[in-house]
């Protein structure tokens, strides 16, 4: 063993009351008694060689042996003189992640350069820098499966088992929820994964757990695979599961003419949203068809002469969608047609034939004449009329425009009372079924005409009957209806731009039922669906008005719905073609 130097004799330890050093190299004096015997020794002002005992070196780490021999044979700057000698060292920092100062982590990274100490003893160039370990926070992965940050010893299934499951919901869900686009997808899976894991662990044992997942993953693999994350299919069994028991519970309530009032539009509003209340002055019905005359084509603007067997003609080239808005790189934004997401308006993407729709009421009016619905027959009474009922139509391009081709009603619990197509009258010929959107290929089954459907209605719909629809204005135009109690979920659920954009009833109820309707692509929507999808709505809402009730909170008509610039909009028929032509 070497000599012992005793070169920290007169630095008092840092952790002087503490310290368990057996020998320890620092000084365990008290400081007053140390401050008085230096008061009483004389250190000679010329003294060209101090002692071993005032060398000072202040730093943080003790000094390796090679180090101490070095500083023991370089020479010493001579001490001056002072009146007050006996100056107390500075207190060393001492690291309290390190502990112990005789062993020195090795091979990290410095993190400060030194500074050279200076005491009165003299003044001692600083050693190369020692490294002192910083600890780094671990973080969480942001990709592949997620980790289990649970104690082991908490859990009654091992943790190994239990990770290894987890990575299998995780890659059940990523794979489900890859169509997203764009979207959270990867966070989605990973936070599902790790609930969906939980939800299973809280209610299996350890022999139930490993099949309970297995299970799990079976059902995952039937879902549907979503296209958003607002979709019905994303989720874990039990966010599924709760979102069907509030669906179910929608549909099964029951509402009545009482709940609705708030939401029945008043004339204004009608007026407002461009629905007929005054039929046009004459009998109408004078100019059944245009087969002959010259028509601009709705589609791609071209002029055309109307004759009734180009339905199934290749002359128009068109976008079936509409254009959106959408940004592109540099930070603009272009119109792009959600068809082909092609941005030229000249160059359209599907082939069909050319066709043309009125709008104005005079127009409709001399085709089929407007009339109000039929007050209640003495010899019919009120049995068999309806307080509530929702209503939807579909509608196919003519010769004399756009015709009514299917009429659907369904009553206030959502069971259908009428369903027909509708026959065109006489002298009217087809252009284009319009199926991607009527869900019509053909008519031949049609038995009853526009009239016939209108003396139906009569049974079920009268004056007080309220009529629930989305758009329902444009329903009561091709019908040539005058109804003035009607609750239109485009009005309930309103857009955030207001009049006349809208939002489509498919995103209203995506965000608001948590479903999926009109998904036929090519082969078009249904009447039947779409009534009922808006009958539901309107139950959601009057469920939420219940409990504004019971809770005491005013009651009012839905606060506008704020969805994605991406997601679907509609605008009034005189403002853009194709609400329920070409796009609803």
């Amino acid at each position: 063993m070497f000599k012992p130097l005793g070169l920290f004799s007169t630095i008092q330890c840092p952790q002087r009351k503490t310290c368990h050093r057996r020998p320890c190299p620092f000084s365990h004096e008290d400081p007053i008694l140390t401050q008085h015997r230096a008061s009483s020794s004389t250190v000679p002002a010329t003294s060209s060689t101090p002692t071993k005992d005032r060398v000072v070196q202040k730093n943080s780490s003790p000094i390796p042996t090679p180090d101490r021999e070095r500083l023991v044979n370089r020479k010493a700057s001579p001490i001056p003189a002072t009146d007050t000698p006996n100056v107390i060292p500075a207190k060393r920092h001492v690291d309290p992640l390190r502990g112990a100062e005789d062993e020195r982590p090795r091979k990290f990274k410095a993190v400060a350069a030194p500074v050279a100490s200076t005491s009165t003893y003299g003044t001692v160039t600083p050693r190369k820098t020692i490294p002192v370990s910083v600890p780094v926070p671990i973080s969480e992965a942001t990709t592949g499966p997620p980790v289990l940050a649970i104690n082991a010893a908490n859990s009654r299934i091992p943790m190994k088992d239990r990770q290894v499951m987890v990575s299998r919901l995780w890659e059940e869900f990523t794979k489900l929820y890859a169509l997203i686009r764009p979207g959270p997808a990867p966070e989605l899976a990973r936070e599902h994964a790790l609930k969906q894991e939980a939800d299973v662990y809280d209610k299996t044992n350890k022999m139930t757990y490993r099949n309970a997942i297995i299970t799990t993953i079976a059902v995952l693999k039937k879902r549907i695979a979503p296209t958003t994350s607002s979709h019905p299919s994303v989720g874990t069994e039990a966010q599924v599961a709760a979102r069907l028991r509030e669906q179910q519970s929608i549909s099964a309530l029951l509402v009545t003419a009482n709940d609705l009032e708030l939401a029945v539009l008043s004339k204004e509003d009608m007026l407002k949203w461009e629905y007929v209340v005054d039929a046009p002055e004459g009998p109408g019905g004078d100019r059944v068809a245009d087969e002959g005359l010259t028509k601009t084509c709705e589609r791609c603007g071209t002029e055309f002469a109307v004759h009734g067997e180009g339905f199934d003609s290749a002359e128009c080239k068109f976008h079936w969608a509409r254009p959106r808005m959408q940004k592109v790189p540099g930070g603009k934004k272009e119109k792009f047609y959600a068809c082909c997401q092609s941005s030229d308006s000249r160059e359209g993407c599907q082939l069909g034939a050319h066709v043309f729709r009125e709008l104005s009421t005079e127009d409709l009016h001399a085709r089929h004449p407007f009339t109000p619905t039929a007050p209640f027959a003495a010899d019919k009474g009120k049995g068999t009329m309806l307080d509530v009922v929702a209503l939807d139509c579909e509608m196919i391009y003519t010769t004399q425009g756009m015709s009514c081709a299917r009429v659907t009603v369904v009553d206030a619990g959502g069971n259908e009372v009428l369903d027909e197509l509708v026959r065109l009258d006489e002298g009217v010929k087809p252009l284009d079924y319009n199926t991607r959107f009527s869900g019509i290929r053909s008519l031949q089954n049609a038995v009853l005409d526009l009239e016939g459907v209108r003396a139906a209605l009569s049974h079920i719909i009268g004056p007080e009957t309220i009529i629930i629809g989305h758009a329902l204005e444009n329903d009561l135009k091709t019908m040539r209806m005058l109804h003035y109690r009607v609750v239109d979920t485009a009005v309930v659920f309103p857009h955030h731009h207001g009049a006349p954009i809208r939002h489509a009833l498919r995103e209203l109820v995506k965000v608001h039922l948590g479903q999926l309707i009109q998904t036929a692509g090519a082969e078009g929507h249904s009447s039947a669906e779409d009534a009922t999808a808006a009958l539901n709505l309107v139950k959601f809402w009057v469920k939420r008005e219940r409990e504004k009730k019971t809770a005491g909170l005013s009651t009012s008509t839905a606060p506008a719905v704020v969805v994605k610039k991406s997601e679907d909009v509609e605008m009034n028929a005189s403002n853009a073609s194709g609400i329920n032509g070409t796009v609803s």
